[in-house]
């Protein structure tokens, strides 16, 4: 809200233009002058009359809401306390010839009467305030000031008597602000989502989610581990003839063909050692080391998902990499920040790229050198049938091909983690991690500076509803973020720190900005859910219904003393102004008058009615009423 209050009831004409020179000197706090409302007493309004002058002279204003506060000045002491004996006297320059105009406020408490000739009034009861203080609420919003000055200055003497009907309503900036507080406390709140059981979004970024890594059937180690195995059947069908019989068959001498499956296997030992030791890489192996990986035989899976383009306008294009969409599908669905990166933690030590070379031992263990030297010299065939039974399990022939088998899984178990991509996704999970720590630490700051007024009831409900309707577009400003790292990557964790903080602060400008001119309900730029307006329970918007739709001739709440009742000219109709926020336009529907004034801000909605005033009552103070108008 840009309008200026102006308080010199209760000062002289000194202290009237202290008041101004501090309003004028504060430039830096009102920087615009041009909606500035002026609350001052009836009967002092000649006296500030060089007040107002200074004030419009300053040349940053050349007109003015006056609300003047008070009964007029009275005609005669101990006479007849008429209508026509109390006249309002207004100075010249803020008069409506001069573009100015004035509401008179007879009784701040007001009484509730309807616009009828002879109408009873009734002794206000439906507020604990004074009605002054509404008056003052209400015409402090921007859009309602802009509405009642072009009307009041185009009324007879450019007066008129304000009267109330409101409905409890929320300031719309004042909401925005508390509800955003809300939803950010919910999505950087204590972690929680999904059961790690059920929950397989994280799981798509570990190895083997796209397939895993195998051996290319008649490749190099396809080969060996083939003809390993192949020669172990043989051998093994050979070795379990007994000897003897009727034909006397010679117990057959399998030790050359142990010998030759001890050599492929120590042959298909020393290629796997070699290609853990040529496609070593620190990070994401580079084409040496894949030519060295194709070249002894080996398929790689589909990468798990690579970084993202960029496109000509600097903003991520439309398709995400894997990470990102895992991490806006958990947000989305209502898990935590502090979940989130929970999870990514967890993911992040499983993707851990050690590098090939890291296996080497295993290739040791899975195959040892004793295994190879027993295969090296097999012992020839004893006689008897228990002895030949211990020797064939000696020959090693069947651990030979354990041996065989457990290297090629080894090699597939090594390419799908350390060849096939996951070390780009091990990459972007740990700097989307910390891209969402500082995203976090930026909301929660954010929330923090909030303060918001507290409220209950029907406000209450209504911001923690408008938190529901924000909470998807939070969750696209924390995925706008996450898009901005995973297009452009960072050098290092600090700077995707940094970078996610200053990203997170510039779109919470842009939101507020957003909401301040087009609504609090609007969607942002970089809005992408479908947002849907449930601030409002259907009693709620009844009751502002009713407010809006009241017949302006009926009982309101008219600010004035019972006595004064003969001075509003109900022979006129009354100017109404009708205003509610922006955030019920659509909820509301039809059916309301013509001619609403839709409000940015502001904590009431409703009418105000301006009901002018009989001829005579009020007049220019250097423009006396000539004696018959008195007498009328």
């Amino acid at each position: 809200m840009t309008v200026v209050i102006l308080t010199l009831s209760g000062l002289d004409a000194a202290a009237g233009l202290d008041a101004v020179e501090r309003v004028l000197a504060a430039r830096d706090t009102y920087p615009h002058l041009d909606k500035t409302l002026i609350i001052d007493d009836t009967g002092a309004l000649t006296s500030h009359t060089g007040v107002f002058e200074h004030l419009l002279r300053s040349r940053r204003l050349d007109h003015v809401l006056c609300v003047a506060v008070g009964p007029g000045r009275r005609g005669h002491a101990g006479g007849d306390d008429t209508a026509d004996d109390r006249p309002i006297r207004i100075p010249s320059n803020i008069s409506s010839s001069r573009g100015s105009a004035l509401l008179w406020v007879g009784d701040p408490d007001g009484i509730d009467c309807p616009l009828l000739a002879g109408a009873i009034a009734d002794g206000h009861t439906g507020s604990s305030s004074d009605g002054l203080q509404y008056l003052i609420e209400v015409l402090s919003v921007d859009e309602v000031f802009e509405k009642v000055l072009e009307l009041v200055r185009g009324m007879p003497d450019g007066v008129a008597s304000p009267g109330l009907r409101l409905a409890d309503a929320d300031d719309e900036a004042a909401a925005f602000t508390a509800a955003l507080a809300l939803a950010i406390q919910r999505i950087t709140g204590p972690g929680s989502g999904p059961a790690a059981a059920t929950d397989t979004r994280f799981t798509a970024l570990l190895p083997g989610t796209t397939g895993v890594a195998s051996l290319v059937p008649g490749g190099e180690l396809a080969s060996y581990h083939d003809r390993i195995a192949s020669s172990v059947r043989a051998v093994s069908a050979a070795i379990a003839k007994p000897a003897g019989g009727f034909l006397r068959r010679a117990a057959p001498d399998a030790r050359a063909d142990v010998i030759a499956i001890g050599g492929d296997l120590a042959v298909f030992r020393e290629r796997v050692r070699r290609l853990f030791t040529d496609a070593h890489a620190s990070g994401e192996p580079g084409p040496q080391q894949r030519d060295a990986v194709i070249a002894a035989g080996v398929s790689l899976p589909a990468a798990l998902g690579g970084a993202q383009a960029e496109s000509g306008t600097g903003e991520p294009d439309s398709a995400p990499t894997l990470v990102r969409r895992t991490v806006a599908d958990a947000v989305r669905g209502g898990s935590t920040l502090p979940w989130v990166i929970g999870r990514l933690n967890l993911a992040a030590q499983q993707l851990k790229h050690a590098g090939s070379g890291a296996y080497l031992a295993e290739v040791d263990k899975i195959c040892p050198a004793g295994l190879l030297s027993q295969l090296a010299s097999p012992p020839e065939r004893p006689a008897g049938k228990a002895a030949a039974e211990a020797w064939r399990t000696g020959l090693g022939t069947s651990q030979a091909a354990v041996a065989a088998d457990g290297l090629a899984s080894l090699v597939a178990r090594v390419a799908t983690r350390e060849w096939s991509g996951t070390a780009a996704v091990a990459d972007e999970v740990s700097r989307t991690r910390i891209a969402l720590d500082g995203i976090s630490q930026k909301l929660t700051d954010h929330a923090a500076a909030i303060d918001p007024a507290a409220v209950s009831g029907a406000r209450a409900a209504r911001r923690a509803w408008l938190s529901d309707t924000l909470s998807p577009i939070l969750a696209d400003l924390v995925d706008k973020v996450i898009a901005a790292e995973s297009a452009t990557p960072s050098s290092d964790g600090q700077e995707a720190f940094q970078r996610a903080q200053d990203k997170t602060a510039e779109l919470i400008a842009d939101w507020t900005r957003q909401a301040a001119e087009n609504g609090a309900t609007s969607r942002p730029w970089f809005a992408t859910s479908a947002v849907h307006d449930h601030t409002h329970t259907d009693d709620d918007l009844a009751t502002l219904r009713d407010a809006l739709r009241h017949d302006p001739m009926d009982r309101m709440w008219q600010l004035c003393e019972p006595y004064d009742l003969g001075v509003l000219d109900v022979n006129q109709a009354p100017r109404v102004v009708a205003f509610a926020s922006r955030m019920v336009k659509e909820a509301l529907g039809k059916g309301l008058p013509d001619d609403m004034t839709w409000t940015a801000s502001g904590s009431h909605a409703g009418l105000l009615r301006l009901v002018p005033l009989r001829s005579g009552t009020a007049w220019t103070e250097n423009e006396p009423p000539e004696p018959a108008e008195l007498a009328s």
